[in-house]
């Protein structure tokens, strides 16, 4: 029997998952946490398998965890959780090696056959973006790398010239990226930005 670990910060949707599993032969959640802070603090007292975790938790987020524990334990089997399955999130947890990905309103079918594929050493991603790698490449919104980190600047309030200085570009190279991301993201101001940019997982 696999060890599931869950990490989100609504417990009602951790009792639900748990209840779902409970009269599984193959899998079986062994603890929770309502944090990443509190699951670091607490996961050498377990031993898991398989780490489901919510993208949006409330001071480090679901992809900042998975990059953790992906370099700390790069065979744990890692699912991240989220409201949408828009294709740059997707993407995203591709390029990081995340196993899997599920919905928050997935079936009991949806969540065994994520995990037995996970376990199975395959991937488990929505059927959509799996067959159709070219839509996710043109989609609108999807972001290249260094816009990504430029984003993350952003975020942090940082000018487009300590932009420019901390990722050693030009001035002018930075309000090019901001330009191309404002057209993919539609976004009018730098608070729609940062939305956007947490829903997707990009902080």
């Amino acid at each position: 029997m696999k060890r599931i670990f869950i990490i989100d910060d609504h417990k009602m949707f951790i009792e639900g998952i748990t209840s779902m599993l409970k009269n599984t032969q193959q899998f079986e959640v062994i603890g929770y946490a309502l944090s990443a802070e509190d699951f670091l603090r607490r996961k050498q007292y377990y031993q898991y398998d398989i780490l489901i975790l919510d993208i949006h938790l409330p001071q480090m987020n679901g992809i900042e965890l998975a990059k953790r524990m992906r370099n700390e334990q790069p065979e744990l089997k890692i699912i991240i959780l989220s409201m949408a399955d828009s294709p740059s999130l997707i993407a995203q947890l591709k390029k990081l090696k995340i196993n899997g990905f599920l919905t928050k309103n997935a079936s009991l079918k949806d969540v065994i056959n994520s995990l037995s594929q996970v376990v199975s050493n395959k991937t488990s991603f929505p059927t959509q973006v799996i067959t159709n790698q070219k839509a996710i490449i043109q989609d609108t919104h999807y972001l290249t790398k260094r816009e990504i980190e430029v984003v993350q600047q952003i975020s942090n309030g940082s000018s487009s010239r300590q932009i420019a200085d901390n990722l050693f570009i030009s001035k002018l190279t930075v309000e090019t990226h901001r330009k191309n991301i404002t057209q993919k993201l539609g976004s009018k101001n730098v608070a729609q930005l940062i939305r956007f940019a947490t829903k997707e997982g990009i902080l």
